[in-house]
């Protein structure tokens, strides 16, 4: 019997809370790199980093709504996994879980159509550096040996010496 135990509770928490930021800091240089072959408009420098922080707070108040399901279910799943291939533990085994699990479905949803190429490809991200996260606050630990039940010792009396 295996009798490796895991803790992750805080895993998927810290993961979901960052989730909506680190999309949002995808879709931003993802969207610079698209332009790269034109100029970059750049603006005044409090615009940019104002409508930054609104979005990342704005997205600290409500986007790990969105990504706390993602997050437990997939730390739950590679946890336990976890627990019985230890070969699984390796985080960048999590990590490629993590980027295939929301890249594939979400290009195919897609239709690999070149137009939404910028969504797929940070929520790619946001699915590898997330699952990089859980790994991070997930540990495995070895249970403590239960100590054989040994039968009671047989009282001796005075009565019946053996």
């Amino acid at each position: 019997m295996n009798r490796t135990q895991t803790r992750y509770l805080k895993a998927p928490i810290i993961a979901a809370v960052f989730a909506f930021p680190i999309f949002a800091a995808a879709t931003f240089f993802i969207g610079i790199v698209e332009q790269l072959p034109n100029p970059v408009a750049i603006r005044q420098p409090g615009e940019t980093i104002i409508e930054l922080l609104a979005i990342v707070f704005g997205s600290l108040l409500f986007g790990w709504m969105i990504a706390i399901i993602p997050c437990v279910i997939g730390t739950a799943v590679l946890a336990n996994v976890g627990r019985n291939y230890p070969a699984t533990r390796f985080p960048l085994f999590w990590v490629f879980v993590g980027t295939t699990v929301i890249g594939i479905p979400t290009a195919i949803a897609q239709d690999f159509n070149p137009t939404t190429a910028t969504v797929v490809i940070a929520l790619t991200l946001t699915g590898g550096f997330c699952a990089a996260i859980c790994r991070r606050f997930t540990t495995w630990f070895e249970a403590p040996k239960e100590e054989a039940v040994r039968p009671p010792a047989r009282a001796v009396s005075p009565l019946h010496p053996e």
